[in-house]
């Protein structure tokens, strides 16, 4: 493949990578809740997971979804509803908390390394990443050798859009010390999520 093909992928990563979505909320909240540390391990999560969906559709997965838009639509309406249900159970957890003045909502979003990861398969938003992608550098079809270039790409630029998300939670997390800052702060996530859900079924 070209270099000028793999600048167009580099652009588009970029994008995908540093908006809003699901895995950028989840690293907002984790370092707004527990600093830059508390965030490692999502970071991790999100790119073993990334990277698990670039060698599956590397070796063929890519292909049969692209074949067949309607497995690709499903597993975006899929993974649109699971995020829907995601955002609609962050907002009830934080007006349910303030009903009874129970403290902080509880979790929704995963925050483990192996759980963020896992969240990639749901993930809409990583899918497309990962099949644009490799339908550019490989027109779709099944891949005998890595594309190690891919790859780095999937890795670097990713990293550096995270590391800005995880660096603006870091820089409120003194601030959602009040349980009603870090209630409101939860249902404006749920919201975000919800909102995300939609963007990727258009």
């Amino acid at each position: 493949m070209l270099m000028e093909g793999y600048l167009a992928v580099a652009g588009f990563v970029t994008v995908a990578a540093v908006t809003p979505g699901p895995n950028n909320l989840i690293l907002l909240g984790a370092s707004a809740e527990g600093g830059f540390r508390a965030a490692l391990a999502p970071m991790g999560g999100v790119l073993a997971g990334t990277l698990g969906l670039l060698v599956l559709s590397d070796i063929g997965l890519g292909y049969l979804l692209v074949s067949r838009p309607w497995l690709q639509r499903l597993l975006s309406v899929a993974g649109s509803s699971y995020l829907l249900l995601l955002g609609l159970k962050m907002i009830g957890a934080a007006l349910v908390a303030r009903a009874e003045a129970s403290g902080s909502p509880k979790r929704v979003l995963p925050r483990t390394a192996l759980g963020v990861a896992l969240f990639q398969w749901l993930n809409p938003k990583s899918w497309i990443a990962v099949l644009t992608a490799t339908a550019a550098t490989a027109g779709g079809e099944p891949s005998r050798d890595p594309d190690w270039r891919l790859y780095a790409l999937f890795l670097v630029i990713p990293l550096a859009a995270m590391t800005v998300w995880v660096l603006a939670g870091s820089a409120i997390h003194g601030q959602l010390a009040q349980e009603h800052r870090r209630r409101w702060f939860d249902a404006t996530m749920g919201i975000l999520l919800v909102l995300s859900a939609f963007l990727l079924l258009i």
